[in-house]
């Protein structure tokens, strides 16, 4: 499979911060009508995008957050995690420590198993391998979270899972990575060069090979090599106890910082510099980014929405672009009409790009045996408009 990957200079310096308090830089504030805390957040591949938070409460959004549904997850429990794998089939975790899941879009739910204490992060390959955390630690199902079973090594409460490519995890815990190639059956840690002692709090992989991870005092590392190692790019100067983050490529990220996490940061060097981009009124829990959009959600209903790409298609006219069969099981061919020299993006349902090609002629057949069944997206674009066209890999 054809990856394009950009590589970013690695320097180990303090760096300066910007504080223009008065830049709100083309963040929405979006209108959940709810009061009620949301905790975690999730993007369905672009538009769609589910919110989780106190008294059980579940909002859907198909519209990138213009409009939102509002779901229970069947009892009073906090809904403190979640993971659709589309509009009807998911699944949320419980206050109570159990996890609960639906086939029908939250009509009903069903327990599914729980480790009896608390589950803050839920994280699917694809449709069948999953993980959860827990403060009892990792469990891991093999049937689209129908069932659940506890791993016995390693024990550990991790901060955040992440799923880097079939049955392939990573996640972060006090100053370690873990990271699993078999859906969790053994892991490998990677401890970083790294003396301070705050915890590694937040991280972000914008494909399967290339990310970043934090810390609590704001040593930023970033890894090439799908976690396998790490090297420090800066010590950005922010501190906090939940200081989280998410990059949209190499060099765009953004964090949230300070110790009432009300403030996101945003860089467009990798990490090196960071300039204060918007400054909320109520704290921040979670930020994630869908290939189009990067949302943000928190205390008292808070819902945040900023567009990363232009909305235009003034030359990408979506009813000009074909693409067949669909779904696909081998090859599937492009017809852009008149259109040449565009390229294309394959992104998975959480917004991660996988595959990158450069189109040369109007009809184009791109080969997809190596991807894994399930739904993408693909983005073509002529560097300054672009379209988005879901498909189908059976």
């Amino acid at each position: 499979m054809k990856k394009t990957f950009s590589l970013i200079l690695l320097l180990t310096v303090n760096c300066l911060l910007s504080t223009d308090t008065k830049a709100q830089n083309n963040w929405q504030v979006l209108n959940t009508n709810t009061n009620l805390s949301l905790l975690s957040l999730q993007c369905l591949g672009t538009d769609t995008v589910f919110m989780y938070g106190d008294n059980g409460i579940i909002l859907q959004s198909d519209n990138a957050g213009d409009t939102f549904d509002t779901h229970y997850n069947g009892t009073a429990a906090i809904s403190m995690a979640g993971f659709f794998f589309d509009k009807d089939t998911g699944m949320v975790s419980t206050g109570s420590g159990n996890i609960s899941r639906t086939t029908n879009g939250g009509s009903n739910w069903n327990s599914t198993g729980g480790c009896g204490c608390l589950i803050d992060e839920i994280c699917f390959s694809n449709n069948r391998i999953g993980l959860f955390g827990s403060t009892n630690g990792v469990f891991s199902s093999l049937d689209g979270g129908n069932s659940w079973s506890q791993i016995a090594s390693p024990y550990f409460h991790p901060t955040e899972i992440i799923s880097l490519d079939d049955s392939v995890f990573i996640a972060n815990y006090h100053n370690i990575i873990f990271k699993t190639n078999n859906a969790g059956a053994s892991w490998v840690t990677d401890t970083l060069n790294y003396s301070g002692a705050y915890y590694l709090t937040g991280m972000s992989f914008y494909n399967s090979q290339n990310g970043f991870v934090i810390s609590a005092d704001g040593h930023l590392f970033s890894s090439h090599n799908a976690g396998d190692s790490w090297n420090l790019v800066a010590n950005i100067g922010l501190t906090s106890n939940n200081l989280f983050l998410v990059f949209t490529d190499s060099l765009n990220g953004y964090l949230v910082s300070g110790s009432s996490r009300k403030n996101i940061y945003k860089t467009t060097n990798g990490g090196l510099a960071w300039s204060l981009d918007y400054t909320s009124t109520d704290v921040i829990e979670k930020l994630e980014y869908d290939g189009k959009h990067v949302f943000a959600c928190g205390q008292n209903g808070l819902a945040l929405r900023k567009e990363i790409y232009p909305t235009s298609v003034s030359t990408l006219n979506e009813k000009e672009i074909h693409i067949y069969p669909n779904p696909v099981a081998e090859q599937l061919t492009i017809d852009n009409g008149q259109l040449t020299r565009n390229t294309i993006e394959i992104r998975d349902m959480l917004g991660r790009i996988i595959y990158t090609e450069q189109l040369n002629s109007p009809l184009s057949i791109v080969r997809y045996q190596l991807l894994s069944s399930g739904i993408y997206f693909l983005r073509i674009t002529d560097g300054k408009n672009y379209s988005v066209v879901k498909f189908e890999k059976l």
